[in-house]
């Protein structure tokens, strides 16, 4: 019985530990989303779009290798990651 007890304890020790680490990540992804929307509120009458905006808002871009489908069109993927938020 008593090692039972202790299975259950060590498995419940790393329940927790794995439940702090969700705990700390949505609490970062809080503190990010936060900090981009004091961003999208400070420019919300944008008239043209500049350098500064852009740097503001975009973290990096990643242009990939150019794809040739089936029906022989060309496709490119590129994924902009925006500061705070990631990858949309």
């Amino acid at each position: 019985m008593s090692a039972e007890y202790e299975l259950e304890q060590s498995t419940l020790v790393k329940e927790i530990a794995e439940l702090e680490i969700f705990l700390q990540e949505q609490r970062e992804r809080a503190v990010s989303t936060d900090s981009f929307l004091k961003l999208v509120r400070k420019y919300t009458d944008i008239k043209e779009l500049d350098a500064e905006i852009l740097r503001t808002f975009i973290e990096r871009v990643v242009i990939h290798q150019k794809a040739k489908n089936e029906d022989g069109k060309r496709t490119q993927q590129v994924d902009i990651y925006y500061n705070f938020i990631g990858k949309m």
